[in-house]
């Protein structure tokens, strides 16, 4: 261990690594980047992070906080100190009837069956629920297949702690308005940080209220439009640390509300020959309120042809025209015959329009074979793009659902103008669309497209008054974005909240507002920067 490792190893009861196959270990995550960071450091407690941000404070060091690495935009990567959370940080304080309060690097594994057995559910785990961790889902802001239903982990936050830049925790709740202002009369770094946040939103709030996405789910830049409401009098920071990715603090615990599981599901399959008509698609499934409106095109459906075969779903890939897309509708009830007649009605309404096909068996095994299907082929994709030298990196633009049948075509037609192969995943109900390569896009010549297709796609998500995250969040793959998406008065009031907070930029750099496309660039990850592919 070098002299920096030990001299922080002195002032920690956790581990500190500073080992080439450690420090390895964690220059990846589910990006396209890759970052080696100096030391690797799992914390035991909260005394550990705090004494671990004084030390970066006061050493030039920045710090990256980490779980599972499943983020897919280098959130979870960094070149000085990595916070690992998974070894000792993975207590679960208290699970009731209705939240959860937990570290942030418990598996979401280990509390989903707790859940479960008692009939309740995360509202929004993420496809990634399997791998991923409790702190990760609240600091991504993670959104799923239910997200349709019940928004992303913003909603469902209730209360946080969290460790800030002067080294000490703190509690995060909603206020009310009383509070906040005994809050902003306290001589201290607290006050002095709830008293910067809320002049900066009071005086500008036209300003970021009209900056907010207008669409269902957004999950870019800061949520400054969520902090304050003055209808409400409700001043709550849980809603700006939520989707934060570490960048103004370390999260160190949290309580989730969580919901019923349903009672009774079923999903009906459906196959449209052509995007042209998708927008009467959208409008007709929507008036039916599904839990979950879920859409692959014909590539992304077909990539694991087998596993289709095993679970019954081959004939949805009989006689296509190769430009259509498959839909997986979930309805649910509080009974079954409730069920029957929503599924009726739906299957009546889709029969109804021109050049949809609608699978016969809603309730019966094909309810959770597509589903199944769904999360296979995702990974199937991600492992493909591995393959390929190639990564998710133009996967997660959000628009008007109202747009999706107007903005799809673009998208695709920006897909051909840069022989860019991929495949489309959307999340039909709340205008949420995953694109996901599939072929050498970060070779050589590929590199060279990269700036002007994620300009040519920020301006089309613009256009619609879009966001260009609906779930995945910026990190070093959106945040050089920003100032584009937002325009310059929103992102410098961007700028301004992360100073607030961090004014020495120590928590998770080169994110957000301090993002550069030649950063990223430059840490592309090695297998993907082949140049002979």
């Amino acid at each position: 261990m070098n002299t920096v490792g030990a001299g922080l190893q002195n002032s920690i009861e956790g581990d500190v690594y500073t080992d080439a196959a450690t420090r390895k270990a964690v220059q990846r995550d589910a990006s396209i980047f890759s970052l080696t960071p100096k030391l690797v450091v799992y914390p035991k407690t909260v005394a550990d992070i705090s004494s671990i941000v004084t030390f970066a404070k006061h050493s030039g060091y920045s710090i990256t906080p980490r779980g599972a690495g499943t983020d897919m935009t280098g959130g979870a990567i960094g070149g000085s100190i990595i916070i690992d959370t998974t070894r000792y940080l993975t207590t679960v304080r208290e699970i009731t009837s209705s939240h959860v309060t937990a570290e942030p690097g418990t598996p979401l594994r280990v509390i989903t069956p707790k859940l479960a057995a008692a009939q309740r559910q995360f509202a929004s785990a993420p496809t990634s629920a399997h791998t991923s961790t409790f702190g990760g889902m609240v600091a991504n802001n993670a959104g799923g297949v239910y997200s349709l239903q019940f928004g992303n982990t913003n909603g469902w936050v209730r209360k946080m702690k969290v460790v800030l830049s002067d080294g000490n925790e703190y509690t995060l709740t909603p206020l009310t308005h009383a509070q906040l202002k005994r809050k902003m009369r306290q001589d201290t770094f607290e006050g002095r940080i709830y008293t910067q946040l809320y002049e900066l939103i009071e005086h500008n709030y036209d300003t970021i209220k009209n900056a907010r996405p207008r669409v269902p789910r957004s999950n870019s830049g800061y949520a400054l439009w969520d902090v304050w409401d003055r209808e409400s009098g409700i001043f709550d920071l849980t809603q700006l640390f939520t989707g934060s990715q570490g960048t103004l603090g370390i999260i160190t615990e949290a309580s989730v509300e969580t919901v019923s599981l349903p009672a009774h599901t079923a999903t009906l399959l459906a196959y449209i020959s052509s995007l042209h008509s998708l927008d009467v698609i959208v409008q007709t499934i929507m008036r039916h309120a599904p839990a979950a409106f879920e859409g692959f095109d014909e590539s992304g459906f077909r990539a694991n042809s087998a596993l289709h075969t095993q679970l019954g779903l081959a004939s949805l890939l009989k006689n296509r025209t190769g430009k259509g897309m498959f839909f997986g509708i979930e309805l649910q009830a509080s009974s079954e015959e409730a069920l029957i007649q929503k599924v009726g009605a739906l299957r009546h309404d889709l029969k109804r329009v021109k050049k949809v096909k609608v699978d016969v068996d809603p309730i019966g095994a094909h309810s959770t074979a597509f589903w199944r299907a769904r999360r296979s082929a995702l990974a199937l994709l991600r492992a493909q793009a591995q393959a390929f030298h190639g990564a998710p990196f133009i996967d997660d633009l959000a628009v008007p659902p109202v747009a999706l049948g107007v903005v799809l075509p673009k998208v695709q037609s920006l897909l051909r103008q840069y022989a860019l192969p991929a495949s489309i995943h959307s999340h039909l109900g709340d205008g949420v669309v995953h694109i996901i390569p599939i072929g050498p896009v970060l070779s050589k010549k590929h590199r060279a497209k990269l700036a002007p297709l994620m300009r040519d796609l920020t301006t089309i998500v613009k256009e619609h008054g879009g966001a260009l995250s609906g779930e995945h969040n910026d990190g070093m793959l959106r945040g050089p974005w920003l100032r584009a998406a937002f325009g310059p008065e929103t992102y410098a009031l961007f700028v301004q909240t992360k100073e607030i907070f961090d004014p020495d930029y120590i928590f998770n750099p080169h994110k957000k507002t301090d993002a550069s496309w030649s950063y990223s660039t430059h840490h592309l990850a090695l297998p993907m920067m082949l140049d002979n592919v």
